[in-house]
């Protein structure tokens, strides 16, 4: 149960084109319609990758084609379902393939918008696909947006659908870190400040800002639903102490949840709702690497 939107009027307002220049942009708006058709330029084979799936396109490259499979499919909800939330032996769908090429390509753009707005119209299969972390990397599509500097836009939508993203570290090999960690790794460097674009500070703000929010707002969503789950749903006495013991919460915690249970049983909801704001509101996550316990030279 989400208490509160992600979204906020405090957010960065939406760029068009982050990190890429004006003559960067002209450079690939220029090469665009070959930046995309490498291994299959005739018209003959153009035609034949037409049926191949989506899936299969983004993993050759070809963006170009995909994206015209996308559109002759947008009439057939059931093909572009398959098709969208198709995955490979990898455990990627067409999405994450699209990201891990990088959507400097207006192609790739376009293609990932076009997925992640279709896709809405499926909530579950559409939640699995954001949320799911393929064993090569351990990443999420969030992640992969943040290591190739998508746009803006991209970002805010990815951060909407899967906001636990920004929280997630992929695997240690890889580094071990968060999407607003992986981006100032590669694109926030301080000790080039002036080589940093306005653009670039401002994802990673985005992103950073977004995931200090989300540490607080699922720390009031457990809560909420903690509460929700003893009051309600059991049935509970808020601040009886045989209930808490039943309840095997301590006593702390207890009476919090007490005073939310008491306010969901007089039917205050949004005193209740005023309350949770100010819970979790300096709740931070802390990463600390377990240490492997050394052998001695006896056991070795």
């Amino acid at each position: 149960v989400l208490i509160s939107s992600m979204d906020s009027d405090s957010e960065p307002e939406e760029g068009g084109n982050e990190g890429i220049d004006e003559e960067e942009e002209s450079e690939f708006e220029e090469e665009d319609g070959e930046s995309s058709s490498s291994a299959y330029s005739s018209e003959d084979e153009s035609a034949h990758l037409l049926h191949r799936n989506i899936l299969f396109l983004c993993e050759e490259g070809q963006l170009r084609i995909a994206r015209r499979r996308f559109d002759s499919l947008v009439g057939d909800d059931d093909k572009i379902r398959r098709e969208v939330f198709q995955t490979g032996p990898d455990g990627n769908a067409a999405l994450h393939e699209i990201l891990m090429g990088g959507t400097r390509d207006r192609n790739a753009r376009t293609l990932v918008e076009q997925i992640l707005d279709r896709s809405r119209r499926w909530p579950l299969p559409r939640h699995a696909m954001l949320t799911a972390r393929p064993p090569s990397h351990g990443r999420t599509a969030l992640h992969w947006a943040a290591w190739e500097n998508s746009n803006l836009s991209i970002l805010r939508s990815l951060v909407r659908g899967n906001p636990e993203a920004l929280l997630l570290r992929d695997k240690k090999s890889k580094g071990g870190r968060t999407p607003s960690e992986i981006y100032e790794h590669y694109f926030i460097d301080e000790s080039r400040a002036d080589e940093v674009s306005d653009a670039n500070r401002e994802k990673f703000a985005f992103l950073r800002n977004a995931a200090r929010r989300w540490t607080g707002q699922r720390l009031r969503n457990g809560i909420y639903a903690a509460a929700i789950y003893h009051f309600r749903k059991r049935g509970l006495t808020p601040f009886d102490p045989k209930d808490r013991k039943t309840a095997g919460v301590k006593p702390r915690p207890w009476f919090v949840l007490s005073v939310l249970g008491y306010l969901l049983q007089r039917e205050t909801q949004p005193l209740l709702f005023h309350i949770l704001v100010f819970v979790g509101k300096d709740a931070k996550v802390r990463y600390t690497a377990t240490k492997k316990r050394k052998r001695k030279a006896s056991q070795r």
